[in-house]
């Protein structure tokens, strides 16, 4: 008997198959002043396909400035957008040593959305892409 293959992050799992992918989105703007889309492996601006949605179960940032990390995070049809539903927001003030790590988290980016991020920091988000 062979085992089923699962993916996931930490007690999070899912059955691997052709409807069901790990992967990650990243942000590397640095601009906390500006809201940009995340991009995935090839570079480009991520929509969330119809039929699927992408649930985010942690992110890794690191921030450009050592004496604090800002992070506001949506979701929203409109590439690099302001607007939308807030998912979160992430920060820490005056410690380096909080400027950077991973967050465990549930996030979910239904089909048609963007995820936008205004950060001062790299961001790097894992999840699972699923089945609606």
């Amino acid at each position: 008997m062979v085992d089923p293959v699962t993916i996931g992050h930490g007690c999070n799992k899912w059955l691997k198959d052709d409807d069901t992918t790990f992967m990650t989105l990243s942000y590397v703007n640095g601009d906390s002043n500006a809201w940009k889309s995340c991009l995935d492996e090839t570079q480009a601006s991520y929509q969330v396909p119809a039929g699927y949605k992408f649930i985010i179960l942690c992110f890794s940032h690191q921030a450009a400035n050592t004496n604090e990390a800002e992070l506001y995070i949506t979701r929203h049809n409109v590439l690099d957008s302001s607007g939308g539903v807030e998912l979160t927001k992430w920060w820490t003030s005056g410690d380096a040593l909080f400027n950077s790590g991973k967050v465990d988290c549930w996030l979910e980016v239904p089909a048609g959305d963007y995820l936008n991020v205004r950060a001062n920091a790299m961001v790097i988000f894992s999840g699972i892409l699923t089945t609606v």
